[in-house]
């Protein structure tokens, strides 16, 4: 189907519901991480301080980002659950949906830390935090490149086909590249498996999340991108992009602070290198 074709409502209302329970929960974190900051900046007795409202500004930037990585994540599953065709403005309704939760202050998201500074008394604009909103375009801008790809790939490979999964046999040291297995069809001889690789991703998070509770960390971003990381995981076949996406996120959470947990650096270095090991 290439005509223009209006996603079922249903989609996009369940959509919706899911993403908002996404949010609430990535708004909680971010709550937390407030906490956080001025526990630590008054600590220092920097409460009253430029540098504490750009932290405030960054840990925004990271929710910002996170529900970016939220929307794409459950729109692609109601996307392809409903089994949704190709049509040629599909890309322009999957956008047109996705930009209410990304736009304007992000609920407050991009201003918050503005606020602070005027309540501090804060009032040079050259210290004007920015991060945040450069945070919101990034994740419009790639937000939309996804739905352009998934667009891209639904036109050239229809998932209302009934899909036949190609045989795999896994041979271990062997240089056999293919075997027949019928008069017109073969399978690929995996010398690396598929499923070996997946082992190692689900080992490496699993690893993962014991260092974040070993460093004290139970309710915020990373936690969040880790859950979906480990549902991307999960899958039959895990998106190698995807994967890599919320593991990049989930490193820029701990910008600035991964010297008091040196042990997180390592274990999201891990899980990055076994995600390496999936093909494409």
């Amino acid at each position: 189907m290439s005509d223009s074709a209006a996603v079922p409502q249903e989609v996009f209302e369940i959509a919706r519901r899911q993403i908002e329970i996404c949010i609430s929960e990535i708004f909680r974190a971010n709550a937390n991480a407030h906490r956080n900051v001025r526990a630590q900046a008054a600590a220092h007795g920097t409460l009253a301080s430029s540098r504490t409202v750009l932290e405030f500004d960054r840990v925004n930037g990271e929710a910002i980002a996170a529900i970016g990585a939220a929307v794409w994540s459950v729109l692609h599953r109601c996307l392809t659950m409903g089994r949704v065709g190709y049509s040629d403005d599909l890309a322009h309704q999957a956008k047109d949906f996705s930009k209410e939760f990304l736009s304007g202050t992000v609920r407050g998201l991009t201003t918050g830390a503005n606020r602070e500074r005027t309540t501090m008394g804060l009032l040079n604009p050259t210290m004007a935090p920015k991060e945040s909103e450069e945070c919101r375009l990034r994740a419009i801008a790639h937000l939309e490149l996804e739905i352009d790809l998934f667009c891209m790939n639904l036109k050239r490979a229809p998932h209302e086909t009934a899909y036949e999964p190609q045989a795999v046999i896994n041979v271990h040291d062997s240089t056999v590249g293919s075997v027949q297995i019928g008069a017109s069809a073969s399978a690929t001889v995996m010398l690396t498996t598929h499923t070996s690789a997946i082992s190692e991703i689900q080992k490496a998070i699993g690893q993962l999340k014991a260092e974040l509770a070993a460093a004290g960390v139970e309710d915020n971003t990373a936690t969040f991108l880790l859950q979906e990381t480990e549902k991307e995981a999960a899958g039959a076949t895990p998106n190698k992009g995807r994967l890599s996406s919320f593991v990049s996120t989930i490193g820029r959470c701990f910008v600035g602070t991964i010297e008091t947990a040196p042990k997180i650096a390592d274990a999201i270095e891990a899980v990055q290198k076994t995600i390496d090991l999936l093909p494409g």
